[in-house]
């Protein structure tokens, strides 16, 4: 199958080898065991940690299989209950992975099968500005989070959960990206997208398209909460204390100038 896909005429983005996913039942299976026992002791106190190098991390790889049907939701979570009774896990582990599949999973599922046809072209804050090439080629940018989470997904077409909202999805929220043009670029490169999950968790979560439908208020921030969350900062031109000048991380440039950082768009009692 390999040799097939490189033969053909596809998109030249990402790398076809090495190939790192299963493809069948049993191979699902495997890595849905292989998460129980060796991550999931310690997903909860690491699931939003980033660091070079590391490109799964705590992370279950299980979306893409469950996305496909080659595994149910139900299997993850009884699976999860299985291994909490029998081995004494921590619950903030066990309790974090559980909500993430029968909790937000679903939720997305529910509300794009729930909102109207026109959410998707939703664009609330007016954002126009196109997608940069460094998106497509993550030799082309020298903003180091960019450039490490770009470079994984041109690798393994994967990034845990926290790398798509707060550095990739949230770069393009404070730079003013048409939320579409983001959208689309998710839905290509990712091994586990489809349209309900990324529609609703890029333009809804994301990029705040919808106003607030999906979530209370936009995911925005500064250069700080990536410094904090990761390793990243550390190898960058750029510094995430500098708000001005050469220096100065564009993620704290953006959250400056743009629209969302004004709270008279959001509602107050919404924190």
């Amino acid at each position: 199958m390999i040799e097939w896909v490189k033969q053909e005429e596809f998109s030249s983005y990402g790398e076809v080898e090495p190939f790192r996913w299963g493809v069948t039942r049993s191979q699902a299976l495997q890595v849905l065991d292989r998460f129980i026992q060796t991550r999931l002791p310690t997903f909860g106190p690491y699931q939003d940690a980033m660091v070079t190098g590391e490109d799964t991390m705590w992370h279950a790889l299980l979306s893409p299989y469950i996305n496909l049907g080659l595994l149910h939701p139900r299997e993850l979570i009884e699976a999860a209950e299985t291994a909490y009774y029998e081995h004494n896990l921590d619950l903030n582990s066990v309790e974090g992975f559980i909500r993430q599949v029968l909790g937000w999973r679903e939720y997305m599922h529910g509300l794009y099968h729930h909102v109207d046809e026109d959410y998707f072209q939703r664009n609330f804050f007016s954002h126009t500005q196109p997608l940069p090439a460094f998106f497509w080629d993550s030799s082309k940018t020298e903003i180091n989070c960019l450039h490490q989470v770009l470079r994984q997904t041109e690798q393994m077409a994967y990034a845990h959960h926290i790398q798509r909202l707060m550095v990739l999805s949230n770069f393009a929220l404070i730079a003013g990206i048409l939320p579409q043009a983001i959208e689309e670029w998710f839905h290509s490169v990712f091994i586990d997208a489809y349209d309900w999950v990324m529609q609703t968790n890029v333009l809804g979560m994301g990029q705040f398209a919808d106003g607030g439908l999906l979530a209370s208020k936009p995911y925005a921030a500064s250069a700080s909460y990536i410094n904090r969350m990761s390793d990243y900062c550390r190898g960058c031109k750029y510094s995430p204390k500098e708000r001005t000048g050469d220096r100065a991380c564009p993620f704290n440039v953006f959250i400056g100038i743009s629209s969302i950082a004004t709270a008279t768009r959001c509602n107050p009692k919404d924190g």
